[in-house]
């Protein structure tokens, strides 16, 4: 090692360099989402608002899903998912299964998603039953850990705009926000 090299790289302290190579690794490191032909299972829990008109209401919750890969860029999925909102009157669960067909922009480690499809979800509390149809839409970003595992946070609302059955109010929301994390197979 010349002495030339040695006084350039000296005073770069490890913080820094770390921190200039970072972004880096981003860019350069090989990871690819759900290819074609994959299959994948994710789980994660999640912030809920749960939307009846003038009548918002917090909660946690969770999230089952699976999806296959039709082509490196997009997959179908399908979804189970629950969460508890405490209210002074009453305790409600939203519960929802949907399915649907996700986007994903892989060009980086981080890949920016996109997700739509058909929802069908069940309201039941002391006073509040209804079971919904609707839509839900979701947006996020997934960072691929390695080929084969991911985290992902994500954004997800389900307009439920047709009362099935029930007394609950027409048109309620669930506004969802969490992470997940995914197997691919």
């Amino acid at each position: 090692m010349t002495r030339a090299f040695r006084d350039t790289v000296r005073p770069m302290s490890m913080p820094r360099a770390l921190a200039l190579a970072a972004p880096l690794s981003l860019l350069t490191a090989p990871a690819l989402a759900v290819d074609q032909g994959d299959w994948q299972v994710g789980a994660g829990p999640a912030y809920a608002l749960l939307v009846e008109h003038d009548n918002p209401t917090s909660g946690l919750g969770g999230r089952i899903e699976g999806r296959y890969g039709l082509r490196d860029d997009s997959a179908v999925w399908a979804a189970v998912a629950s969460s508890w909102h405490p209210r002074a009157a009453e305790n409600v669960r939203a519960s929802s299964a949907s399915a649907g067909f996700s986007l994903a922009f892989d060009v980086l480690r981080v890949i920016p998603l996109v997700e739509v499809g058909p929802a069908v979800a069940e309201l039941r509390g002391g006073l509040t039953r209804g079971r919904f149809l609707g839509f839900e839409g979701a947006a996020g970003c997934e960072y691929l850990v390695d080929r084969r595992w991911s985290a992902a946070a994500l954004a997800r609302y389900q307009y439920l705009f047709v009362r099935l059955a029930g007394t609950a109010p027409l048109s309620p929301g669930v506004l969802t926000v969490g992470l997940r994390i995914s197997r691919t197979f």
